[in-house]
């Protein structure tokens, strides 16, 4: 009896690893949709240029580390970028960001003007 009682925890634990890894997995699957729809959205919503600013803003108050890989990592003890505390946004990354918000603005800025 007891030990049908520790293969029915033991499969408590799996299973609640398992839909851990999963949880895990559509949030660091939605970061990196995110990721790329905040750098290449623009070209298609203009307004997703108002993102641009914010999470610039957040990088910078934050010494370029984002807030959603911390959280990521107080919530599973590791980042979409792998093991460990792993929050630092890579240089490539934020200048991908500015250039894109630079190019939109005056993409649409641009524009703006042609229509009017």
């Amino acid at each position: 009896m007891v030990e049908k009682q520790k293969d029915v925890e033991k499969n408590i634990k799996k299973h609640a690893e398992d839909n851990n890894m999963n949880i895990s997995k559509i949030f660091f699957l939605f970061h990196i949709l995110g990721i790329i729809f905040t750098n290449f959205g623009w070209i298609f919503i203009p307004e997703i240029l108002y993102l641009h600013p914010i999470v610039i803003l957040s990088w910078k108050l934050n010494n370029n580390r984002c807030i959603i890989s911390q959280v990521e990592y107080y919530l599973f003890d590791r980042t979409f970028m792998g093991e460990g505390q792993k929050f630092y946004v890579p240089r490539h990354q934020r200048y991908l960001l500015y250039t894109n918000f630079i190019s939109g603005s005056c993409y649409y800025l641009l524009n703006s003007k042609k229509l009017n």
